[in-house]
C-alpha cells in the first residue's frame, strides 16, 4: 500500500542525480536522506475516517487499520477509493521518537506591581530571594529565562527557584532547545593559508594535472559482482516497503541510475570528467541508451541508441552505425537517419 502523493517531487529526485554526480555518495543513500524524517523512524501508517460517512462504515470499527499490514488486493483498492474520494486519510504515529533535549524556564506569575510589595516585606538574611525579586522588578521585560541564565547570571540555586515556585511567584515550565549549528563560528574569520611542503605541492600538482580522455574508444573492463534475481527483486520490494515510494518511481529511479552508471561505465572519457570542450559536450548529449527492467524488476535489459549514417559520413560510433554493420548485427534493413536499439549483453556485467 502506497501514499496518496509521493514522498519526493520530481524536482528532488532529479537533484538527486545531479548530486551523486559531484559528491562521492550512491544515489540511493541521497534518496534516503531526502526522505522525511518521519519516513526513517519507526512507525506505524494508520487509515482514519475523514468524513462522517466514513465514520459509519463498518471498514472504520474497530482497532485502527496498520497499512504496512494491509496485503489483500481487494482492500488495497477499496483504501485507495476512500483516499482518493477524501474519505479517509493517512496519519502517521512514530515509534521510535528521539529523546528532545529540555531545560527548566521561569515565567512570571504575578503582576510587576506585585513583586515590589513581596520585597518590602521580606527579612533582611533571605539575600537570594532578594537578588531574585530585584532582577524581576529591574528586569520584568527580561522574563522568561531558563534555569542556566539565572544560575549563571545571578547565582542562584536549583532550590531558591523551586521555592519562588512554590510561593508562587514564578512558574516552571520545561521547554524544547535546539543547538544553534553555527556555535562558534564567525562570518567573518578567514582560513589561515596552507603552506605545503616540497612532497605534498609535488604531489597536487600531479592531481591537478589535465587527465587523456578517451571520447569513442569503449571500456574494456569487465564490471565484477553478481546477484541472484529474486534477492534483488527482493532487496527492492524492502527499499518500497520501507520508504513507500511506488514500484514505478523505483523503476524510474533504477532506470536513470543504471543508465547513468552505464554511460559512465563505456565512455568514462565523457561522463566521469568535468570542466569538457564543447565538441565534447554535444557528442555526450548525442550519446543515448535505454534500460528495461522486468516488471518484476528482477532483471533488465540494456540497449544502446544509434543513428542509421552511411559509412563515409560516420563522426562517432558511439551514437552512429552503418547500414552494413547493423545489418551484420541483426539481420535487418534499416533507412539512413532510423534510431535503433542495440541490445549489450548484460552478462558482461556480472562475471
Amino acid at each position: 500500500m502506497v501514499d496518496d502523493m509521493p514522498p519526493l517531487t520530481p524536482e528532488l529526485v532529479k537533484l538527486s542525480a545531479d548530486l551523486a554526480q559531484n559528491i562521492y555518495s550512491y544515489r540511493i543513500k541521497i534518496l534516503q536522506a531526502m526522505l522525511p524524517w518521519v519516513m526513517r523512524a519507526g512507525y506505524r501508517k494508520l487509515l482514519l475516517p475523514a468524513s462522517p460517512k466514513a465514520k459509519e462504515m463498518p471498514f472504520f470499527q474497530g482497532d485502527p487499520i496498520d497499512l504496512n499490514k494491509i496485503i489483500d488486493s481487494t482492500q488495497i483498492k477499496k483504501i485507495r477509493s476512500l483516499l482518493k474520494n477524501d474519505d479517509a486519510k493517512i496519519e502517521y504515529v512514530v515509534d521510535n521518537k528521539a529523546k528532545k533535549k529540555k531545560e527548566n524556564q521561569y515565567a512570571l506569575a504575578l503582576a510587576p506591581e506585585e513583586y515590589t510589595k513581596i520585597y518590602n516585606t521580606l527579612r533582611q538574611n533571605a539575600v537570594k530571594q532578594k537578588q531574585l525579586l530585584m532582577d524581576i522588578i529591574e528586569h520584568t521585560d527580561a522574563y522568561p529565562k531558563t534555569q542556566k541564565e539565572l544560575e549563571a547570571g545571578l547565582g542562584l540555586t536549583a532550590a531558591v527557584l523551586n521555592s519562588a515556585v512554590k510561593k508562587g511567584w514564578l512558574k516552571k515550565k520545561a521547554v524544547e532547545v535546539y543547538r544553534d549549528p553555527l556555535a562558534g563560528f564567525k562570518d567573518d574569520e578567514k582560513p589561515a593559508p596552507i603552506k605545503l611542503n616540497d612532497e605534498q605541492q609535488h604531489a597536487l600538482d600531479e592531481i591537478a594535472k589535465p587527465k587523456k580522455r578517451g571520447r569513442k574508444k569503449k571500456n574494456t573492463n569487465l564490471i565484477t559482482g553478481d546477484i541472484e534475481a529474486d534477492k534483488f527483486a527482493g532487496s527492492l520490494s524492502e527499499i518500497q516497503k520501507e520508504s513507500m515510494v511506488t514500484q514505478e518511481a523505483i523503476s524510474d529511479i533504477l532506470v536513470e541510475s543504471m543508465k547513468q552508471a552505464y554511460l559512465e561505465w563505456s565512455y568514462p572519457g565523457l561522463f566521469r570528467e568535468k570542466d569538457l570542450s564543447e565538441e565534447d559536450e554535444k557528442t555526450k548529449e548525442l550519446i543515448q541508451c535505454e534500460i528495461e527492467f522486468k516488471d518484476d524488476l528482477s532483471g533488465f535489459s540494456i540497449y544502446d541508441l544509434k543513428v542509421i549514417t552511411p559509412e563515409d559520413d560516420i563522426v562517432d560510433d558511439a551514437y552512429q552505425i552503418s547500414p552494413e554493420d547493423y545489418y551484420s548485427l541483426t539481420k535487418k534493413d534499416a533507412d539512413d537517419g532510423t534510431v535503433v536499439r542495440l541490445p549489450f549483453d548484460v552478462t558482461r556485467l556480472d562475471k
